[in-house]
């Protein structure tokens, strides 16, 4: 099993280059690496045979709060593939690959784009899978019983540039685009098939979800976590694994330890500190998958943190570098932007290490805003320890210009509620698909965006105008130009502050093989085994 690349690259798809994708996926289960009608046969033959069935045993801190696949937070990542499918998604190497869909095709012009459906796909419960069901998804978006879900609103970011989903029969569906979208690929990576039966539940933790996935829930439980059973109707043919069991818990800590035991099979590190443990140890290996930043959002709306001076001085508090190496031992680098790779389409090299660590220029900016004592309280998420550190090193760094920083240990659900929470000061959070087109970053990323629903009190029209004109422009050097300003403004105004890279990083009995992740990071199961 190779290690994933630290940084996975951004391909841009040129049309001719999707066209000759298209027609490639008559052997999809094989590229996709999602189970096989050859796994099936060999499951059936081990049956037959006599052997018990398989079950994989997976662990993450945290809880869950949501099943939607839309929503993408932190600890539901980790379930998205196993629940559920898109149409088409970009895998790991940068490659378009058909999930749903068989084949697609653009018109010359770039604004109609036809995707065939693979024959007999069904959902969970046994209901065919037809074009029509993504026209009604799509509906969702102007659905004003929905309008308020933070799943849908990212969503209808993303899918700003489609004009219409329409169904040409049962079988193909069509994407009219206002205009040529070079970076319809990296939308469609995550379109999945949802059905929101009751708008009071799009968290699916009422009922069930009912997905197309490889994997079908079939019981949750909020204090342990969820259990899956392979899906016969997989139309990657049946998982090898009979059974997933995700478990969760309240703290990472002990994750390794549970692994080294044998109570689990792979687990999602978030105690960086255990990685050592493993390393040497033939018995076991990792893989990584770097998606985005931790970065500290400030309340700009709650004075003194509405004065730009005082945001900066606490980008300048932080020891990126120290924060780096004792808090994630190095698996994670010190960044001062979102965009610190070369493939975002807003890169500029200078910004990367920007508003370095310097506790005189933070005390400097603070007095200039007239602010002589400060007292702040910061929400830590017991579910990732590294934080825990990151934050005790700050709190020493900021005593020592005059501000008090109260650490508070919080779980999951209560973390993840301070977003929107107006007594918020500062705020850590992860952000991903900053390597992406920078359209797909911007249409989504509620908390860097003026008036987001994830914002804590940020407006910037002139932000909004940028970001506009990001979306609708389709000149190469234009939108680079475009989003290089918007990296800019984040930098400056440091209302939401990157901190250090965010990873996936997954560690697994070697008796496991064939996980895999795709170009967003997400983990995907389907084509398992255990040895």
């Amino acid at each position: 099993m190779s290690e994933f690349d630290d940084r996975l690259s951004n391909t841009r798809f040129s049309r001719r280059q999707l066209l000759a994708s298209s027609g490639a996926f008559a052997g999809v289960a094989a590229v996709t690496r999602i189970g096989g009608r050859s796994a099936a046969v060999a499951l059936a033959r081990g049956r037959a045979a006599g052997k018990t069935s398989t079950t994989l045993r997976y662990a993450e801190s945290g809880s869950f709060a949501t099943f939607n696949p839309w929503k993408q937070q932190p600890t539901e990542d980790d379930i998205a593939n196993q629940l559920f499918s898109r149409l088409i998604y970009v895998d790991a190497g940068g490659t378009p690959v058909g999930d749903l869909a068989q084949s697609w095709k653009l018109n010359s012009r770039d604004t109609r784009m036809e995707i065939k459906l693979r024959a007999g796909l069904t959902w969970q419960d046994g209901r065919a899978v037809t074009a029509h069901d993504f026209v009604r998804m799509y509906g969702f978006l102007s659905d004003p019983k929905l309008k308020s879900d933070i799943g849908v609103q990212k969503m209808t970011g993303l899918l700003g540039p489609v004009s219409a989903v329409k169904a040409l029969g049962n079988d193909t569906v069509l994407l009219e685009l206002k205009e040529p979208v070079p970076y319809i690929m990296d939308i469609l990576s995550y379109w999945y098939l949802v059905n929101f039966d009751d708008p009071a539940d799009t968290d699916f933790l009422k009922h069930l979800p009912i997905g197309t996935g490889p994997y079908k829930m079939t019981r949750f439980n909020p204090s342990s976590g969820a259990y899956l059973k392979a899906f016969d109707g997989y139309h990657g043919g049946r998982p090898a694994v009979d059974n997933l069991v995700f478990d969760t818990f309240s703290s990472g800590t002990s994750l390794i330890s549970d692994l080294q035991s044998g109570l689990v099979d792979g687990v999602l590190v978030t105690n960086y500190a255990d990685m050592h443990s493993i390393a040497h140890s033939n018995r076991y290996y990792h893989t990584r998958a770097q998606t985005g930043v931790w970065d500290l959002m400030v309340n700009v709306a709650k004075p003194p943190f509405d004065k730009v001076a005082v945001r900066q001085a606490l980008s300048y508090s932080l020891d990126r570098a120290q924060i780096s190496k004792a808090a994630f031992f190095g698996y994670e680098k010190p960044v001062a932007t979102p965009f610190y790779d070369p493939a975002a389409t807003g890169y500029v090299s200078s910004l990367v290490n920007a508003q370095a660590f310097d506790l005189a220029k933070a005390s400097r900016l603070l007095r200039s805003a007239g602010v002589t004592s400060l007292s702040m309280t910061f929400p830590v998420p017991v579910a990732y320890p590294a934080i825990q550190t990151l934050a005790e090193i700050w709190q020493a760094d900021l005593a020592q210009i005059g501000i008090t920083l109260e650490i508070q240990p919080v779980d999951s659900p209560l973390w993840e509620s301070y977003i929107t929470n107006p007594s918020t000061d500062v705020l850590i959070w992860n952000n991903g698909r900053c390597a992406l087109d920078g359209a797909v970053f911007w249409s989504t990323q509620g908390n860097f965006i003026p008036g987001g629903a994830d914002a804590l009190g940020y407006v910037d029209p002139a932000v909004l105008e940028l970001i506009d004109q990001g979306v609708r422009d389709v000149d190469v050097a234009r939108r680079r130009a475009v989003y290089q300003q918007l990296n800019r403004a984040v930098v400056e105004s440091a209302h939401c502050i990157s901190i250090v890279t965010y990873s996936n990083t997954w560690a697994w009995s070697s008796r496991v093989r064939g996980e895999s992740a795709d170009l967003i990071g997400n983990l995907q199961l389907g084509g398992v085994r255990v040895q």
